[in-house]
This record gives structure tokens, sequence and C-alpha cells, in this order.
């Protein structure tokens, strides 16, 4: 009953005449080929592909005798089968399947854990006739799909399909079973189904024929349902997400982004958008629900910034197999309060050329992207500055990443960097809470004076920086979560009154993400810490960026911010001073090899922030991009940019660059 209900509310995501269209796997297996006679050779016409085929040359006779009847499990013997044509000694172990060569000499070994297995498939056996007029007899077997990794680039995964060939119908039925049993042991955050937003303009329109070849066929093997909608404009991907309903949410695990950079912004906005209406609402229920949707990028467009930045490659096969194994991470969002509005972003927001170059480009989409490397040339000959005033906050939690063991890190699998920001971050929100439950006003809320560097000049102290008087948020704080009330209670403390890890990890998502409706003007008082201060710079700039993430992708292989991470709660604010064209194409040279970091250039300063407030002061103002989408300068004149940093706000399917 509880799957049909789920089965009717997946299916309200289909509008008349969308079908989910997901194309089954087409098994292609190597067949044993017996050897032919000359005569065969000189006549067959595919004689090239005949020997293709023939290139393990062996036959099934007699494997009935090598087989070991009995269900497969660890602590049981091994069994006699073929793996891919090779007779080979099989056992399933608690990890996963291990196997060495049945024949003498040095035993040809192999292991595939549980944790790696995409799928398995079982192939019916069959007779059929050989492309050399041969029969050939293709017994029962079961196709392993998993992954494997070059030597050279780790992260780039390849698909691999392991054969396993049994005599008996029941021993291939047994490792089925087996196997089967093994995956759903170690697949609780697997996904069972998906909504996917297809672009179909991405890549040069080629995203559609990538879907159906890549990602369709994984998907299906993989037994996953699909709802696949096509964007028929901009913004429709925003759309679809953020007008989900609460049984539309339950029906899936996550949303699937194939396409562009573009297709991943306007779903993570759409997302966030009704998490923000369903909290503003009180609707906790829904909002959380909404919190534990996992966000996907295929990348299928022409910069893949996003995918690559995840996975350290822009191979379809890696993202969709991270999805398939239910890779899951935590992912900074920076909120942007620009011109009235307030908009989201995951890799950068960046003032001056790149918005340039992106203002300008939207007029000549039909050139590709060949048109931001031509517009490019154009804005860094022209060589256009903006004057402008920047004030930015540090953060407690920026401060003690800033330290040696953290400063020069790289953000990867298993990132100790983000693992720490994640722990400070909940331990104070806790203890923020449980200020506010105790009737005490949080002395995170006290004003500091600012830091003016007019410049690159310190100048005195003057008074709090208007983005730090702004309104204060108009909701009431969150109540204490009842379990970190009663770890507290219970004293359940590590160190100088800090939280245990217990403690603080019963904040729950919902909870942990709330601020983030509030405006970004007022990141002092959830940002800030004791001493803190809001340090100020004034000057005249080529480029303002912020960068949330390391922003790789082909022409940035280290990232645009080479220790950037993917969940420190961080920004990298990069200011490049007004300096002649020749300077600045240096700095893109450099950012292109090495990733942007402190001290490489004197005209460019790299700092740490979780706060940015950024206001021209002079001329016509820059547009801004986010994340590729262009706000031009008329929404944004005299009114300034104000962004926070919130520390794993979104969860993705990805696991960090191994």
């Amino acid at each position: 009953m509880i799957q049909h209900h789920k089965q009717l509310s997946l299916d309200m995501l289909l509008p008349e005449g969308f079908g989910s269209g997901s194309s089954g796997v087409t098994a292609l297996t190597e067949s044993a080929v017996m050897a032919r006679s000359d005569s065969c050779k000189a006549s067959c016409k595919l004689a090239g592909r005949c020997r293709s085929l023939a290139r393990k040359p062996r036959s099934t006779d007699g494997l009935e005798a090598l087989v070991d009847r009995g269900p497969p499990g660890p602590g049981h013997p091994p069994q006699h089968l073929l793996i891919d044509g090779q007779a080979s000694l099989v056992r399933l172990t608690a990890n996963g399947i291990e196997w060495a060569s049945a024949h003498g000499g040095t035993p040809a070994t192999g292991a595939v854990p549980f944790s790696e297995i995409l799928y398995i498939k079982r192939v019916e056996p069959c007779s059929r006739t050989a492309l050399c007029c041969l029969p050939v007899r293709l017994g029962p077997r079961l196709e392993v799909h998993t992954i494997s990794r070059p030597q050279r680039r780790r992260c780039d995964w390849q698909p691999r399909t392991l054969v396993l060939e049994a005599a008996a119908e029941e021993a291939v039925q047994d490792w089925a079973a087996g196997i089967s049993a093994g995956i759903e042991a170690v697949s609780a955050s697997r996904p069972r189904s998906l909504l996917v937003l297809l672009n179909p303009n991405s890549g040069h329109r080629k995203a559609g024929s990538l879907y159906r070849r890549v990602v369709a066929p994984a998907l299906s093997g993989a037994g996953i349902r699909v709802v696949v909608r096509e964007t028929q404009h901009v913004r429709h991907a925003q759309d679809i997400a953020a007008q989900l309903s609460a049984e539309q949410v339950a029906a899936i695990d996550g949303i699937v982004c194939v396409g562009g950079d573009g297709v991943f912004h306007e779903a993570m906005n759409g997302l966030l958008e009704a998490r923000g209406a369903a909290a503003a609402a009180g609707n906790d229920e829904l909002a959380e629900a909404l919190s534990a949707l996992r966000l996907a990028h295929i990348p299928a467009g022409s910069t893949d910034a996003v995918a690559c930045t995840f996975h350290g490659t822009r191979s379809a096969f890696a993202a969709v197999a991270h999805l398939l194994l239910g890779d899951t991470t935590p992912l900074d969002v920076l909120r942007v309060d620009i011109g009235g509005r307030s908009k989201f972003a995951c890799a950068m927001a960046a003032y001056g050329f790149l918005g340039d170059v992106t203002h300008n480009a939207e007029a000549f989409r039909w050139m590709g992207p060949v048109r931001y490397d031509l517009l490019g040339a154009v804005k860094l000959l022209a060589g256009r500055s903006y004057p402008a005033r920047i004030r930015y906050l540090e953060g407690e939690v920026g401060r003690v990443l800033s330290r040696p063991a953290h400063a020069h890190a790289v953000c990867g699998t298993d990132c100790a960097t983000c693992r720490t920001a994640s722990f400070m971050n909940s331990r104070r929100r806790s203890q923020q809470q449980l200020l506010v439950a105790g009737g005490s006003s949080s002395p995170l809320a006290s004003a500091s004076p600012t830091v003016v560097i007019a410049n690159g000049t310190a100048a005195a102290s003057i008074a709090p920086p208007p983005a730090a008087a702004a309104a204060r948020p108009t909701s009431a704080p969150a109540a204490v979560p009842a379990a970190a009330a009663a770890a507290a209670a219970a004293g359940e403390t590590s160190g100088a009154g800090q939280l245990s890890p217990a403690a603080s990890g019963a904040v729950n998502s919902s909870e942990r993400s709330r601020h983030f409706l509030q405006h970004a003007a007022g990141a002092f008082e959830r940002q800030g810490g004791e001493g803190e201060q809001w340090q100020e710079i004034e000057g005249v700039f080529r480029s303002i960026m912020l960068i949330v993430m390391p922003c790789r992708s082909d022409k940035t292989l280290h990232g645009m911010a080479r220790h950037g991470h993917l969940s420190d709660g961080r920004l990298k604010l990069v200011l490049v001073t007004k300096c002649s064209p020749l300077q600045y194409l240096r700095f893109l040279l450099t950012m292109s090899h090495s990733g942007c970091a402190p001290g490489q250039l004197p005209y460019v300063q790299v700092l740490d922030a979780v706060a940015v407030a950024v206001e021209p002061t002079g001329g016509t103002p820059s547009a801004w991009n986010l994340d590729g989408e262009c706000i031009s300068s008329k929404a944004i004149a005299d009114l300034g940019l104000a962004a926070e940093c919130h520390q794993g706000l979104l969860r993705v399917f990805a696991r960090g660059v191994e």
C-alpha cells in the first residue's frame, strides 16, 4: 500500500504528454567462439570481427564438473566459476566478491566490494550463431556492473562489467541472491526514485542523446524509478523545483540535473525557494523533507564546473556512478541579497571583468562557448575598473581554519577541514540556541568596531558599518532541539564548555539552515565571535570575486580557488586592484594554472570570509555573475550587494575528489 501510494505521488510529477522514457539496458556480452578452420577465415567477410570475438576461446563443456553447488556467502568455501571467461575460485565475503585463478602458476586475483557494485543483471542462457557460422552456447550468466579507476586519474571512473558464468541456472540464482543481499546491506543511502531535469539545449543540443546513452541505461539497470522533465525555457527548472508539493517530495529521493551549470543553479535556487516558503509558513515537516533531498549534476554543458568540482572529472559516467552508489556530501551555498531580491550561488559571485563578459555574452549565445573567449579578449583590452567599498567578516570558524593545518589543505574525499568546520558550526548553533532558551542575549550580537583599509592602508577605527546595523531578523529564533537541551542538562560537554559531537549533531537540518531565510546583511549576529570586527577595503578594482568552492573546470584544473572547500562555511574573497591588461592577463593565467592563493601577485588579495558586502562608490556599476547567471547593472545601481556563506546548506550526490 505504501509503495502504491508512493507510485501515485510520483506520477503526479508528470504533466500530460510527458513520460519517464527510461530505456532498458542493452546487454553486451562477449561470446566464446570455437576455433575456426582456415577455410572459414578465408570465406568470412567479417573475419576481423570474428577474430575479435574469438580472442578468448573457451568452451562451456565440462563446466558442470567445476561448479560447487550450495549457497555462496561469507564463511562458505569458494566455488568454481568462470570470471570473464577464466576458470576461477570465487567466494563471497562480508565486504564483497573475491576470486583467484583456478589454474596453476601465479594466481590472478581480484576483488570487488559491495559498496562499488552499481547493479547486477542476469543474462538468460541461449544458443546463437557466431559470425564464423559456428554455433555457440551461452550459459547462464550474471553481469556485475561496477567501476574501475585509471592509474593516473583515479577520480575519472570508467565502467567495468564482471561476467560470472556457471553451468546451472540455480547456481547463478544463488550468486545473484548473495550479491544482492550484500549490496542491500550497504545501500541505505542509495536512491530509489528520482526526478530528472533535462535541458535538451545544453552541449550543442547533445544532452538528450547523452541521457539516453549513458544515464538512462544505468538508472534502469539499478532499478531506479525515474520521472523526466525537459526544461522548455529559462528558469523552468527553478519553477519545477520550487513548486513541488509535499506528496511529490515524499515520492522522490533527489533531483538530477542533466545539462550545464545553469540547470543545476536553477534547480538549487528553486529547491531553496521552496524550503524558504515552507519554513516561513511554519511547515517544518515539508521544510525537513526538502532539506533531505539531494541534488546531482550530470555534466552535459560547455563548462560543467559543478560536476568537475564534485568529482574531479567531467565524465557523465562518473557522475552517474556516484549517484547510483548514493554518495552524499554537504555543500556550502552563498546567499546573495541584491536589488531587493535574494539569490543563491554555490560556485561564485563575480563583479567587474567576469560580470561584464557574462552580461555581454547574452546577446551572442548563438556563438556557443567560444563567445566567452572572444568577449573576454575584448574586455581584457578595454581594461575597465570599478570603484567600490568592500566589507568582509572573517568569522570565528574562518580564524580557526586559517591556521597552518587547514590553510593549505586541498578539499577531497573525507576532508578534515570540512569536518572541523561542520563540528564547529554545529556547536556554535547549539550554544546560541541554549543561550536564547535561557533568556540570555548572545554576546555575538554586540557591536564591534570596523577596521578600515583605504587602498590597502589601515586607517582609524570607526563606527560599525551599515551592513552590521542593518535590519535585524524579524523571525523568532528557533527553539532549542530537545536532544541538545537534554545533552546540555546532562552535562554532555567536552573541553572548556564545548558541546560534545553527540550533542552538537542533534541539531537537525531544519534547525541548522533556518537562518538562511534572514537577510545576509545581518550576518554579524550569526557569524561574528568575541572580538570580531568587520574589515573594510575601499579602492578601484578590476575584478571582485566571491568563490564558494574550488570551481574546477577544463580551464582551471586545480580550481579557481586552489584551497577552497565544498563545506567549510567560508568563501575566498579575491580582489584584483586596477592594473594593466598585461597584468590582468597574468592573473588569469596564474588562476588557470594553479588557482588563486595569497601572496601570488602584488595587486591581488585573497582573503577568507564568511560574509561580504560590496557597495559601488562611483560611475556606472558593473554586472554581477552568479554561477553564470547575469544580474545587470540596472538592478544594482547604487544598491550594492550583501552575501553570506551558509555551511552545508545543501546535500549533493558526491564524495569529493579522490
